[in-house]
């Protein structure tokens, strides 16, 4: 087997598995541990961290907040492993002719695509029928590991967009915006960062063209956190 078809398996593997990671439904299993109800069946229906503090509360929302983030990391670090444990295959390639800015083109495509892998493992969950959350916290922390820098703007950007509006989404869609434009202007020469940051900020606001159609129609709830009160009324 060539060096360059281990790669390539060890790359298909990887984002099998950043995929996979992203497809953990923690908002469901928080819920379901800490409310012992579906959230899926309450509030806005969505697995992610807004509707977990909404039904939850502050210690719910939180764990369903770190628990996506952190899903965002591993799936980045398990890429980053496979890219290291590949080093001597790679050097094994450059032996044979091939560029180093190629060995590098590779490894920012597989870094970047293990990133997407596991945002779109969030929002189109196989263990919940291909549906899910909206991805902000999966990329957010997907992004920790690829580009810090991005996902400290990321973050700036949701907290300023949700502090000025009070509309989670419209922070949400900041944040997606926020990391979009430091990977266009900061990491321009990552290419494939690049255009794995527009995709996922396209799909990011696809996943809340529902929220900008209440927002137009003045429909869209502000932001408010759940007490134990919600929780009893969701059970009933």
């Amino acid at each position: 087997m060539g060096a360059g078809t281990v790669i390539g398996l060890a790359i298909v593997a990887g984002l099998i598995v950043a995929f996979l990671i992203g497809s953990i439904p923690g908002g469901v299993i928080v819920g379901k541990l800490m409310g012992g109800i579906d959230i899926r069946k309450h509030g806005s229906g969505n697995i992610g961290t807004t509707n977990s503090l909404r039904l939850l509360g502050w210690k719910g929302g939180a764990l369903v907040c770190v628990l996506d983030i952190l899903k965002g990391v591993l799936g980045g670090l398990v890429m980053l492993g496979i890219m290291h444990a590949l080093a001597g295959v790679f050097a094994t390639l450059q032996a044979g002719g091939t560029s180093a800015a190629t060995v590098a083109t590779i490894n920012d495509w597989a870094r970047a695509l293990a990133l997407m892998c596991t945002t779109l493992g969030h929002m189109y969950s196989p263990f919940l029928k291909f549906k899910g959350g909206k991805g902000i916290a999966t990329s957010f922390g997907g992004f920790l590991v690829l580009c810090p820098w991005c996902a400290l703007a990321s973050l700036v950007a949701f907290l300023l967009g949700c502090f000025l509006t009070k509309y989670v989404s419209i922070g949400s869609m900041c944040g997606a915006a926020g990391y979009l434009l430091c990977t266009i202007f900061v990491y321009n020469q990552h290419m494939p960062w690049v255009v794995v940051a527009i995709i996922i900020a396209a799909v990011v606001v696809y996943a809340h063209r529902g929220n900008i159609g209440r927002l137009m129609r003045g429909e869209e709830s502000r932001f408010s956190v759940g007490s134990k009160k919600t929780i009893e009324e969701a059970r009933e």
